[in-house]
């Protein structure tokens, strides 16, 4: 069985690598394997073996010292079960540990993705093509002031810069302390007030269609978004 005495003495060294990283990447996605020689006595052959964690998603607001507690048990627990189970092999030596580190990137800016056919045909999202990474803020952009035609082209619109405070629209944050729902529902209150009082609070009430125009889109049979010819069926 691993001995508690490797981990305690490697502990320290693998806390610092981590949080290294972490000044860096402020995210990470780690995980740990020991190596180790084990023999098998029936038959007088040493081989060398490994057990590995599962990948942990790291950031500032972790505890490291229970992160690596969480990867030696269950290093220390795969080892044991594998000389448990009457496989007659039993450790002869540890030799080394590895810390696998990666940079976490949980999502990001994108560009256009072609809808799902069955979504497209239902002709009710708008999905603009940009070319940028910045599909969300002209998401955003064609909600706030739709297109009078061609909504999924860029050109429709003004550029989102000139609307949006970007910085604002598409800010993302990565956090997983112990305070993460307050910190969640604080940092939600403060978005909602943002958008309140720059997109909603003065909001110009849409004028009533005169008679003429309602009877235009009774009788209408030319979508004015897609500019594509429906019927009663498709509503």
């Amino acid at each position: 069985m691993y001995t508690c005495n490797f981990f305690r003495n490697i502990q320290q060294n693998v806390l610092e690598v981590i949080e290294d990283k972490l000044r860096v990447y402020r995210a990470l996605k780690v995980n740990m394997e020991v190596f180790g020689q084990y023999v098998l006595q029936s038959k007088d052959v040493v081989d060398i073996k490994s057990f590995d964690t599962t990948d942990t998603v790291i950031d500032m607001g972790v505890d490291l010292s229970n992160v690596y507690k969480q990867f030696t048990d269950e290093i220390i627990s795969q080892s044991s079960e594998f000389e448990e189970k009457d496989s007659g092999w039993a450790t002869k030596t540890i030799l080394f540990a590895e810390v696998n580190i990666n940079k976490f990137s949980p999502f990001g800016g994108s560009s256009f993705i072609k809808l799902p056919h069955f979504i497209e045909k239902k002709k009710a999202i708008i999905n603009v093509q940009n070319k940028d990474e910045y599909c969300f803020a002209w998401a955003v952009t064609s909600a706030l002031m739709p297109a009078h035609a061609h909504p999924a082209q860029t050109s429709s619109y003004l550029h989102f810069s000139t609307i949006l405070n970007v910085n604002e629209v598409v800010k993302f944050a990565f956090y997983r302390g112990e305070t993460a729902s307050k910190k969640f529902i604080t940092e939600l209150e403060a978005d909602l007030k943002f958008l309140y009082f720059k997109y909603m609070k003065d909001v110009t009430p849409i004028i009533p269609s005169t008679s003429d125009e309602q009877n235009e889109f009774d009788i209408a049979t030319i979508c004015n978004i897609c500019e594509k010819s429906f019927s009663g069926e498709d509503i």
